[in-house]
């Protein structure tokens, strides 16, 4: 489970493959080798073909029971190495990787990642950015959404309780929850340029949406790389004039 995003920008690989198909190809792909890694770390050494695994596929009917093997995920993915050549040199590829438009932050959220999130939002209120977070927020009524009802149930968040941002006094202070601004950044669908845009001003990150100013990167331990690489991509997209689609 995860919020998987593409930045849509017009390219070869999702004419011929349709984004659709593409992110599937690439999840069922990294789900293989994963698969895989596992394997060989437990010191299974059989073949792909050999090793299964049991997946839940949506159906019409709704979510059932998939058995496949490695062999044949891998050998599915192929169709992919086939479109790799155009990724180079994309604007849409930020992380300059094949089919580096598309990225997905898994769930379980962690609490030190949402910490990491928070802390991006500006210093004042009085700020332009500031001034636009808390405007955005009354005027679009942005309350958390989705992520309201995911927040109390199992594998979605490591934290029962969303982390708060707080500005002013305690008396006079203004409060917002990492739960409303999930719902701003991932919690709406597919997002426009004009809403990529308010949000890479709000979080402070530089117009082409390639680094955040004077803030520390975030690492790998700290769970925040893939909230990070997610916020660029919002940010690449207002900047190239293209919807960020969204699926949370």
């Amino acid at each position: 489970m995860a919020i998987d995003y593409v930045v849509d920008l017009d390219c070869p690989p999702k004419q011929a493959l349709t984004v659709e198909r593409m992110v599937g190809l690439i999840k069922s792909r990294n789900q293989a080798l994963a698969i895989m890694e596992m394997a060989r770390n437990r010191g299974d050494l059989r073949p792909p073909e050999q090793i299964t695994f049991t997946r839940m596929v949506m159906r019409p009917q709704g979510a059932v029971e998939e058995k496949v093997n490695v062999k044949t995920l891998l050998a599915q993915s192929q169709d992919l190495e086939e479109h790799a050549g155009h990724c180079q040199g994309c604007k849409a590829n930020l992380p300059a990787r094949p089919f580096g438009c598309y990225g997905s932050i898994a769930y379980p959220i962690r609490a030190r990642a949402e910490q990491w999130l928070m802390a991006q939002l500006p210093d004042s209120l009085e700020s332009p950015a500031g001034y636009l977070l808390r405007s955005a927020v009354r005027d679009f009524k942005y309350t958390g959404g989705m992520f309201l009802d995911m927040r109390p149930k199992e594998n979605f968040f490591e934290s029962r309780t969303p982390i708060k941002r707080k500005w002013g006094s305690w008396l006079s202070g203004w409060t917002l929850t990492s739960d409303q601004l999930l719902h701003m950044l991932f919690g709406l669908g597919n997002l426009q340029p004009s809403h990529c845009k308010m949000m890479a001003l709000i979080l402070g990150l530089i117009e082409t949406g390639a680094e955040t100013p004077d803030r520390p990167s975030p690492t790998p331990e700290d769970h925040a790389d893939q909230l990070a690489h997610g916020l660029n991509a919002v940010a690449l997209a207002g900047s190239l004039e293209v919807n960020l689609l969204v699926d949370a």
